[in-house]
């Protein structure tokens, strides 16, 4: 038997090695389908959190715009956010939302519901209000309700209270039915545990772009950034016939390529304006 290699996988820098081979992929394709993910990725992600909504800046929403009136262009925004979230922070009718990790979609001509959503409201609210009353009294602590999914912030919560925070968020969602609790940069979520994640949103969506254009799969060009755990469904699901393209430097991931900020990730979505148009 083959042993399994214990080698990492660590992705090239997009603007300075990558730039010429992505391009080429967009020359090649019908249709180029961006999704983007929001926080950490188009907006950087605050030292401590004082408020849960950082609209999206001037250029980058500019750059984004311009993009999405390009026929060979479709942009889509991926979040753990709700969709109603990202449609405040980013203010543009002409592209697609895809929030709470993949569940909900909405846009011009594509709408989605995961039917296992139903029910999640009232089980949500319950453990809101249960993790309310134990953390009250730990200062940083910000609480996002999502509708059918609840996100802990504790960015500005001092290191040693951290532990504590996870072990009681943990305690009380693990009381409940098909709920699952998900960690990520200073952030915990409580989420439907559905078995969807941002990977097969993004799969749904390709092939419901093939079906909608009447262009095979292969002829549609999928770029996709992120920079968080929950992003790692979509990379792997984009490697070998998409891009993947994580925000921040590390080995460990599905990406093939890599940026170094979010002002990276405006740069190249203007070096992909100039190569569309």
């Amino acid at each position: 038997m083959k042993a399994q290699s214990n080698e990492k996988r660590c992705p090239k820098h997009l603007l300075t090695i990558g730039l010429k081979e992505v391009l080429t992929k967009v020359s090649n394709s019908q249709l180029v389908a961006i999704f983007l993910d929001y926080d950490g990725t188009l907006s950087p992600i605050p030292r401590r959190v004082t408020k849960l909504e950082r609209p999206l800046s001037e250029t980058s929403r500019n750059i984004i715009y311009e993009l999405s009136k390009q026929n060979k262009v479709r942009i889509f925004i991926i979040s753990g956010r709700s969709v109603e979230s990202l449609k405040r922070l980013v203010g543009i009718d002409s592209i697609h939302y895809i929030g709470v990790h993949g569940h909900i979609i909405r846009g011009p001509d594509i709408e989605y519901t995961h039917n296992a959503l139903e029910g999640f409201k009232s089980v949500i609210n319950d453990i809101r209000g249960r993790i309310i009353e134990t953390l009250s009294k730990v200062e940083g602590v910000v609480i996002e309700d999502k509708g059918v999914a609840l996100s802990i912030h504790y960015r500005g919560v001092d290191r040693y209270r951290s532990r504590e925070i996870l072990e009681q968020v943990l305690r009380i969602s693990s009381e409940y039915y098909g709920v699952k609790l998900s960690k990520g940069k200073k952030i915990l979520e409580v989420l439907p545990n559905t078995g969807w994640d941002k990977g097969k949103a993004i799969d749904y969506v390709l092939a419901i772009l093939s079906t909608k254009t009447g262009l095979s799969i292969n002829r549609i060009a999928p770029i996709y950034f992120g920079d968080d755990k929950s992003d790692e469904n979509g990379f792997k699901l984009l490697r070998g016939k998409g891009v993947g393209v994580r925000v921040g430097y590390r080995c460990n991931t599905n990406a093939e390529y890599y940026v170094d900020s979010t002002d990276d990730v405006v740069k190249f979505l203007n070096e992909l304006k100039r190569w569309v148009s």
